[in-house]
C-alpha cells in the first residue's frame, strides 16, 4: 500500500493577524519551539508516510526555510521525500486558487510517484491522528472518498462543510457552510477538510472536468457536493483514542483565542497531543541554543510555575504559566504570567505582563504595564478578547 500526502499549506489566512503579517499560518510558532506544520509533519512521520508534498503559496519563506532545516530527515535513495510546491502554473496562469485547484495543479506529481491513495490534509490544524487509521477506514470501506469528520454544534455549521451519512457511515448529502441547517439534534457532523482519495477516482474527478471544460476550485465547495452521489463517500469519525465516546481534540485555528487556548491546551494537559510521548515524538528545527539558565532568589520576586520555556534563555523574573519560545530573556523583577512569549523576545526589569502574545524580537521596556486593558505606550496592538497581541512592527 503506497500513500502520498498532500499538506495544503498554501491558503491566505487573516484569521491569526498579527501572527500571519510576514509568515504563512502553517509556520506560525506554536507552543514554543515548534510551528503549526511541525504537528501535521509529525502526524506523517509516526503514521509511516515518507512521501510528502506541501503546497505552498502566500509568505511561504519562514515555512520553506523551516522545513528544510528541521525535517531534512527522509533519503530520497528509498523513495522518501518531503518535497514543496509552490505555484508553477502547470495548468494556466493562475495561482493556486483553492485546495483542489493546487491539487490538481499539481496532479502530475501524484502521476509520477502513482500512489495507492492520496490523502490530502490541511496544514494549519492542531490534532493528533495515526493517519493508519483514517486509510485502513476508507479501505475496509471500499470507499473512493474518505472525509475526516468531527461532530460540532448546530450554531457552527455555516463555518464548514456539513456531512449527512447513514447508519454506515456512508455519505448521503455533504453542503459546505450551509446557511440554515435542520437536524432534530443539538450537534451535527462536520468535515475536517481531511481527505483520502483512491488516486483512480482523485484522477477520474480531474480528468472529466478537463474534458467536460469545469473548473474545481475548492473541494467542499465544488466537488464533494456532486461526488457523494456519483461515488462510494464516507464519513470516518475521528474520536478519541483515550475515550471512544468523546470527539477527538482538533483545533482549527480560527482565531487568536483559538491559538492562544491551543497552546494553554498542551500546558495543562487539556488536549491529546502529549509532547513528552516518547512514542510519538513531536519533531521540528533543534536550533544551536545554550540551555535555558534560572535564577531563583529567595522571595517569590524570581519563580517559574507552571510554564513551558524553550532553550537558550536567561530567566531572571516571575513566571506564572505561560510559554517560552527559544532565547527569551526575562530581567529581574519582570512578570510573566498567562502569556506566550516567542523567540528572542526580552522583557526587561520591572516589566509586568498578563495574558498578551508577543511575536518574536520585541523588547518589552522597563516597569512597562501590558494587558488588555492598560497598553497606551504600544504604537501598534491587537486586541482580541482579553488577549493583547504584539506582532513583529511592534513599536513602544
Amino acid at each position: 500500500m503506497k500513500v502520498l500526502a498532500i499538506i495544503l499549506a498554501g491558503g491566505k489566512r487573516k484569521d491569526l493577524l498579527p501572527l500571519v503579517k510576514d509568515r504563512s499560518k502553517s509556520a506560525v510558532p506554536f507552543f514554543g519551539k515548534y510551528r503549526v506544520i511541525d504537528f501535521i509533519l509529525s502526524n506523517c512521520h509516526n503514521s509511516g508516510i515518507r512521501q510528502i508534498n506541501v503546497v505552498v503559496q502566500h509568505k511561504f519563506a519562514s515555512l520553506l526555510k523551516h522545513i528544510r532545516d528541521g525535517w531534512s530527515i527522509y533519503s530520497s535513495s528509498i523513495g522518501e521525500y518531503i518535497d514543496v510546491y509552490p505555484p508553477q502554473q502547470r495548468k494556466g496562469e493562475n495561482w493556486y486558487t483553492g485546495s483542489a485547484d493546487s491539487v490538481y495543479q499539481n496532479l502530475f506529481s501524484i502521476e509520477d510517484e502513482n500512489p495507492d491513495y492520496v490523502l490530502t490534509i490541511p496544514g494549519d490544524y492542531i490534532y493528533k491522528m495515526d493517519y493508519r487509521d483514517l486509510i485502513n477506514f476508507h479501505i475496509e470501506k471500499k470507499a473512493d472518498l474518505t472525509i475526516s469528520s468531527l461532530p460540532i454544534s448546530i450554531q457552527d455549521s455555516r463555518n464548514f462543510g456539513i456531512i449527512q451519512t447513514d447508519n454506515n457511515f456512508k455519505v448521503i448529502n455533504f453542503e459546505e457552510k450551509p446557511d440554515k441547517f435542520s437536524v432534530k439534534n443539538d450537534f451535527c457532523t462536520a468535515s475536517m477538510g481531511l481527505y483520502v482519495f483512491s488516486t483512480n477516482v482523485l484522477k477520474e474527478i480531474f480528468m472529466n472536468a478537463e474534458q467536460s471544460d469545469k473548473y474545481y476550485q475548492e473541494f467542499g465547495q465544488d466537488i464533494l457536493p456532486w461526488v457523494t452521489k456519483e461515488y462510494n463517500v464516507y464519513s470516518y469519525p475521528f474520536y478519541s483514542k483515550n475515550n471512544p465516546n468523546r470527539p477527538a481534540y482538533c483545533n482549527f485555528l480560527r482565531s487568536l483565542k483559538e491559538y492562544y487556548d491551543g497552546n494553554f491546551d498542551i500546558l495543562n494537559g487539556n488536549s491529546e497531543l502529549d509532547i513528552y510521548d516518547l512514542n510519538w515524538p513531536y519533531r521540528t528545527y533543534q536550533s544551536q541554543s545554550s540551555p535555558t539558565r534560572t535564577f531563583s532568589g529567595k522571595n517569590n520576586n524570581n519563580l517559574i510555575i507552571n510554564s513551558a520555556i524553550s532553550g537558550g534563555g536567561i530567566i531572571e523574573g516571575y513566571v506564572e504559566h505561560s510559554i517560552l519560545g527559544t532565547n527569551v530573556t526575562i530581567e529581574p523583577d519582570a512578570h510573566v504570567k498567562d502569556s506566550i512569549l516567542l523567540e528572542n523576545v526580552h522583557v526587561k526589569r520591572g516589566a509586568k505582563i498578563t495574558k498578551a502574545i508577543i511575536d518574536k524580537g520585541i523588547t518589552v521596556p522597563e516597569n512597562t504595564i501590558l494587558n488588555f486593558e492598560n497598553h497606551s505606550g504600544w504604537k501598534e496592538y491587537t486586541i482580541f478578547k482579553d488577549i493583547i497581541v504584539l506582532g513583529k512592527d511592534a513599536a513602544y
